[in-house]
């Protein structure tokens, strides 16, 4: 049977390879270093704690890793700040993200970012995130100011 000119078979195994596809992209964008940077400053626009923590090594207990969702609370709470991860490089279990921020008004912030995979999960390196982000704007220490 035809319709259109094309098999009904056709039209099935177009349908069905659609959705295979929309379904493998839809789930894996939440996997990978990108996801869980993506995700954490999500946590931080929201302010949840919970996540931050969860997607962060070492816990808020340590200062760099407090004063670091610390920043970036303050970067995302000022409503509709955009972000676009603009370089990525990659050294084996270890990936470097910069990101430019752009937040309403005038200003903009560039920050480095450091992820690293922990028994097969993404994580965000507090402690490397802000030593490069040290290195990076030139810094000798990297402290959260109120």
């Amino acid at each position: 049977m035809t319709r259109f000119g094309v098999p009904s078979l056709g039209w099935l195994t177009s349908l069905l390879l659609c959705l295979i596809t929309f379904y493998v992209f839809w789930t894996f964008r939440f996997f990978g270093p990108e996801a869980t940077l993506h995700r954490y400053h999500l946590a931080a626009a929201e302010v949840d704690r919970e996540v931050g923590q969860f997607l962060s090594d070492p816990n808020f207990e340590s200062g760099r890793s407090a004063g670091l969702w610390r920043i970036t609370v303050n970067l995302m709470a000022q409503g509709e700040t955009r972000y676009a991860l603009v370089y990525r490089t990659q050294d084996r279990d270890v990936v470097t993200f910069i990101v430019q921020y752009d937040p309403p008004g005038p200003t903009h912030a560039v920050l480095a970012w450091r992820v690293r995979k922990i028994d097969g999960n993404w994580i965000i390196d507090a402690n490397q995130t802000t030593a490069a982000m040290e290195r990076f704007m030139g810094l000798n220490s990297f402290e959260y100011v109120r």
